[in-house]
């Protein structure tokens, strides 16, 4: 079934296929966990079905359908990095073009599944130029981003571009409250999410609510001098220390604005959890903050010690409070 959000991204890609329309490559991006690596999966099982639906969707029982249901599909390429939060190789590309170059097991389309695109390191990415430069017919390329800036233009520029964009509030709520019990807190569980009900759904299986009351308590007490920073570090940096410090950003940012603008009503539970009186901080240091952790969410996974990163921003985040506190007395 299309997520009814994406239906007009889908309507625009069935219609293409329909009238034989469709690029050699498209590039998916939009915000993370709306649902493009579904959808991608979702028009590449229609491209290799016997038998589409009516809605252009796969039928599901077809022996392709079937294949593809079960990872089996040879005409079915999915590149995804060898380790979580890893660079895409040069290598995965160069296998990926290789057989794309063959002959269609069902004398039909050739997909592959490049996601996230964002990952491949330059000798790939200069790999792949290669191959949308001269496409081969009856194949399609997805790659699916959530940060397109990230793909070398030569990339993007070679890519017929497909923006998807988060549901409104209500229509995420409705759907998340179809995927779990409605006594949930669906609304905290979106606003964490960034409106990304997928996301919001994969943080609900996480119990990243409480995770998240856990972080506020922490900075509270860093706050207040009664946590040192190095051991709230180690303790990020177990499990989720990127996860931790992207809802912190967040937050900060959403509360700055708020004051700033003066549209500080008090509905913007992320924002507003943040812990201590934001209208008595500097805000010059508080943007050298967000900066800091801006810098350590971007760089996570380049080989730098994570350990480091964090209590530097928590030292920075306890010091604030400090300085402020020596100002008022």
């Amino acid at each position: 079934m299309i997520d009814n959000w994406l239906q007009n991204v889908w309507n625009l890609l069935l219609n293409s296929h329909q009238q034989q329309k469709l690029p050699h490559a498209l590039l998916l991006q939009g915000p993370a966990g709306i649902g493009k690596q579904k959808l991608s999966r979702q028009l590449a099982q229609a491209l290799l079905c016997q038998q589409p639906r009516q809605d252009g969707s796969g039928c599901g029982q077809c022996q392709p359908c079937r294949l593809f249901n079960s990872g089996t599909h040879p005409d079915f390429l999915e590149i995804v990095p060898e380790e979580a939060g890893k660079s895409l190789k040069v290598d995965q590309i160069r296998q990926m073009a290789a057989e794309l170059a063959m002959t269609s097991h069902a004398g039909g389309y050739k997909v592959a599944l490049i996601t996230p695109a964002d990952s491949m390191n330059l000798n790939a990415a200069n790999s792949l130029l290669k191959t949308l430069e001269e496409p081969t017919d009856n194949t399609l390329i997805l790659l699916v981003t959530s940060m397109p800036s990230r793909l070398p233009v030569t990339i993007r520029s070679r890519c017929q571009a497909c923006v998807c964009t988060p549901p409104e509030p209500e229509v995420a709520k409705q759907w998340l409250g179809q995927q779990l019990d409605s006594r949930q807190d669906l609304e905290g569980l979106l606003e964490l999410a960034n409106g990304a009900p997928y996301t919001a759904l994969e943080l609900h299986e996480t119990a990243a609510l409480a995770s998240w009351q856990d972080c506020l308590q922490q900075l509270a007490q860093l706050a207040s001098g009664q946590q040192e920073p190095v051991s709230v570090a180690a303790d990020w940096n177990k499990a989720g220390g990127r996860q931790k410090l992207g809802w912190f950003l967040r937050a900060l940012q959403r509360r700055i604005v708020a004051i700033q603008t003066g549209r500080d009503t008090g509905q913007d539970r992320l924002g507003n959890s943040i812990p201590g009186d934001c209208h008595q901080l500097d805000d010059r240091k508080l943007f050298i903050l967000m900066d800091n952790i801006g810098y350590a969410i971007d760089h996570w996974a380049s080989g730098l010690n994570t350990q480091l990163l964090l209590e530097d921003i928590l030292i920075c985040w306890s010091a604030i409070f400090r300085r402020s506190a020596r100002v008022s007395g």
